[in-house]
């Protein structure tokens, strides 16, 4: 049988049923004059009304169909417009039918985007577009893998399964669950990349994310098990680590379990083409045109997948992109095929669009200045028929903790200053997630509301900082049984069964936990109101309802009480009574309950809630670790200042609990970091009770569960801004470091690339601006730093900000 040597593993499939294999009609030389069998269905469209509002170059990028094309896109010029536009035009000029052109987006939310307004420029059903092959390059490979079940001549079954990310991490359990060797070494080089690093956390657990992350980053660089070629491209001891041990065994268990991940999607599909031509030249002659979106983000097997369908027909390619935004190298989109498209398809025609719809004339004069410095790009230059704008502002603070203030500062008075700027229309971009997170304390000061990228917790929501709130607050409100019963769930020896029980003594007894607390120590029983049975419960309010209100009738019920003794008498049941626990008090009760009379029952009631009491007892370290607690709440009631606070946190153990307790995936040092921006924030406020009032208040009202999304600014990273705009634009944090990130000086070829691509992070946070950009940068050695703390390095300026202002020059002839 035939092998290809992409193969994951070497399998036996069926060979391909020719019944499966459906001849098309081949297409025309002409695509102008192409014609569909359901030519009928949508009314052929004049040109000009498809193209309304197009400018020229959009025009004739949207009616370009002879050679492959390539559309360099800048931003802001109506890229997506364009893409869509041509689909359009494709099918209501040219007359394709839907099922004849592959749209490939890179999310789903764009295809569903692209199919409406599609439908709406065509005046056609929206379902007449729906099962058109417009999706993203994983759900196209899942249709063409399910499509006459060619899943099967790869090695799959019926209903096999794909693993979604927490899936792959179970798959990965088990896989090194026995195999200590390897999930020791894994660990080793963690732990070494932390040392490095200056992180002095512990490795807790196998890093199973970090292994994910390394098998997609192989899918995607087109890197198999036992590929010889691996040794020869320059990959961390991490990654060689898992391509060694964990690649091969996890594909062959993948297979076992007749399971895919999303990269094995793409691979199979690539696997179905090579090893059967024959289907290959039915997908090739059904697309008759094929859209590409986002082409410089395409990663080798992306890459690899598209040129197959394209085959020796490039004429009916076009590819849209923007080779000054490729800032996913981290992701296997090395931009190649963007930049060698001209090489690859020798005849290919280029369209650049280039009109900026936008940014401010300002904006795009810093923009142009700063991507000119970059080598590995075709060239355009953006421009705009917009306002000249304000320039870009550079600014330098002390340190990071000043330029958070005063960014913030600088938000709150577009706000409520002259501008009346909406908080929706501001955003405050950083490089990491990690900066990101240190403007929450700040933000939640001065009381504005803020979104954080979708997948990151709030600052307030993270648990470490809960369990820190919960500590702080006991200081000025002891008596808070809910922040008492969260900081005795942190306390050594406390488990879940000693704090419920505590709790529940708190909740019968009417005491705070606190109170409950301090009688355990003391060694006292705890006075607890007896919980009545449901059946004495229902029964009541049926009697209540049947007794006559006021009057004789609270007579007769004192006349009723009086005679509790002879009634318990009477059925034979105080000896039952005396000296029994509670629950089997109740079982006789209900017992006497169903021969007492509806006047008698009353009294029955009364019996069952009478009070009991209850001794808990503590093992010694309990005793000592709680004793602790309410000395240290007692000697810290008052403190105020962050140094006090610290030494607070430290004496009662809050940070041995974030270093032993919280998520084992976690780095120990970010927890503890935003710990220490919680008490520095506590710090902040005049009184302790006006920061919890504060922190209380403002995760209520920007809480979307249960309040409307307010008007609130967006703090995300650059990566994640990519594809959306603001009036307003914050970036911080421009030091050498972080922008670049690294500070890679470009001395090697490697350096020069990751250089150009930190370049174009720089330009992406600058076009997300329509208005206003800020840029700042710090000149003293930082406190809050993730990337400075500890390690004596004096931040400098990002030389990003000096060539903002000044273009590259041109090389001379």
């Amino acid at each position: 049988m035939e092998q290809h040597p992409l193969r994951y593993i070497k399998v036996e499939h069926p060979e391909a049923n020719p019944a499966q294999i459906h001849e098309t009609s081949t297409d025309e030389d002409n695509q102008e004059d192409y014609k569909t069998d359901e030519e009928d269905t949508f009314p052929q469209l004049d040109k000009d009304i498809l193209l309304k509002d197009l400018n020229k170059m959009q025009r004739k990028a949207a009616r370009y169909v002879k050679k492959p094309l390539l559309i360099l896109a800048g931003v802001g010029t109506g890229k997506t417009e364009t893409l869509m536009r041509k689909y359009a035009y494709l099918i209501g000029h040219l007359r394709y039918d839907p099922s004849n052109i592959l749209s490939v987006t890179f999310t789903n939310k764009a295809a569903k985007e692209m199919k409406h307004r599609a439908a709406k420029i065509l005046n056609c059903p929206y379902k007449r577009l729906k099962e058109g092959w417009i999706s993203t390059f994983h759900s196209l490979s899942l249709r063409i893998l399910k499509e006459h079940s060619n899943y099967k001549l790869v090695g799959l079954k019926d209903e096999f399964h794909i693993l979604d990310p927490p899936d792959q991490k179970k798959l990965l359990k088990e896989l090194l669950k026995e195999d200590i060797a390897t999930s020791r070494l894994l660990m080793d080089i963690v732990l070494k990349m932390k040392r490095e690093k200056g992180d002095t956390s512990m490795v807790k657990q196998v890093p199973y994310g970090k292994i994910c992350k390394s098998i997609d980053k192989f899918k995607n660089f087109c890197i198999f098990p036992e590929d010889p070629n691996f040794e020869k491209m320059k990959f961390k001891d991490f990654d060689t680590a898992v391509f060694r041990t964990v690649y091969k065994p996890y594909q062959e268990l993948l297979l076992q379990r007749n399971s895919v991940d999303y990269g094995d999607l793409i691979q199979h599909s690539i696997d179905l083409f090579l090893r059967h031509p024959l289907i290959l030249h039915q997908y090739q002659e059904q697309f008759k045109y094929i859209l590409v979106d986002e082409v410089q983000d395409l990663n080798k097997n992306q890459q690899k997948w598209l040129t197959t369908l394209v085959g020796d027909k490039p004429e009916k390619l076009s590819c849209v992109g923007d080779d000054d935004q490729m800032i996913y190298g981290f992701r296997g989109a090395t931009g190649e095929f963007i930049l060698n498209f001209d090489k690859i398809y020798p005849n290919a025609k280029i369209i650049k669009l280039e009109q900026n719809y936008r940014s401010t004339k300002q904006i795009l004069l810093a923009t142009n200045n700063l991507i000119s410095h970059n080598k590995k790009r075709h060239g355009k230059s953006l421009w705009t028929d917009n306002e000249e704008g304000k320039a870009v502002k550079i600014q330098q603070y002390y340190d990071d903790a000043e330029e958070i203030a005063k960014i913030c500062d600088y938000v709150k008075s577009l706000n409520e200053g002259t501008e009346r700027a909406r908080l929706s229309d501001i955003a405050i971009l950083t490089r990491t997630n990690k900066d990101a997170q240190l403007f929450e304390p700040v933000l939640i000061q001065q009381n504005i509301p803020y979104e954080l990228h979708p997948n990151a917790h709030k600052f307030l929501d993270r648990k470490e900082v809960k369990i820190a709130f919960s500590y702080l607050l006991l200081l000025g409100r002891s008596n808070d049984s809910i922040a008492f019963q969260n900081v005795l769930s942190s306390l050594d020896g406390f488990g879940e069964t000693t704090v419920l029980n505590l709790v529940e003594c708190h909740k019968k007894s009417g005491l705070s936990l606190r109170e409950v607390c301090e009688m355990v120590l003391q060694g006292k029983p705890i006075p607890c109101k007896a919980s009545t049975s449901p059946k004495l419960e229902m029964a009541e309010i049926k009697i209540e309802q049947q007794q006559p209100k006021g009057g004789a009738g609270e007579e007769k019920k004192k006349s009723q009480q009086n005679s509790l003794t002879s009634f318990i008498k009477k059925r034979g049941a105080e000896s039952l009574l005396e000296g029994i626990e509670q629950e089997t008090k109740s079982f006789v009760l209900d017992k006497v309950y169903r021969k007492a009379t509806p006047s008698e029952q009353i009294l029955v009631k009364q019996e069952a809630v009478k009070t009991e009491t209850k001794l808990v007892k503590l093992q010694q370290k309990q005793k000592d670790n709680l004793q602790k607690l309410m000395q240290k709440i007692k000697q810290y009631k008052n403190a105020k200042n962050e140094e006090e606070l610290i030494i607070y946190a430290t004496n009662v153990g809050l940070y041995d609990f974030v270093k032993n307790k919280c998520p084992k995936d976690k780095d120990c040092m970010i927890l503890i970091q935003n710990v220490e921006s919680l008490i520095r924030l506590a710090a902040s406020f005049e009184s302790m009770n006006d920061f919890y009032d504060q922190v209380a208040l403002f995760a209520g009202e920007t809480s979307s569960d249960n309040f409307p999304v307010k008007d609130s600014i967006k703090i995300l990273t650059i990566h994640s801004s990519k594809g959306l705009e603001w009036k307003y634009v914050f970036l911080p944090g421009w030091i050498k470091g972080k922008l670049p990130m690294g500070g890679f000086s470009g001395e090697t070829a490697a350096q020069q690339d990751t250089l150009e691509e930190e370049r174009r992070i720089a330009f992406v946070g600058i076009t997300r601006a329509k208005k206003f950009v800020h840029i700042s940068h710090y000149r003293q050695r930082v406190a809050n730093s993730f990337s400075f703390q500890g390690t004596g390095i004096v931040p400098q300026p990002s030389e990003f900000i000096q060539q903002i202002s000044m273009a590259a020059k041109k090389p001379e002839k």
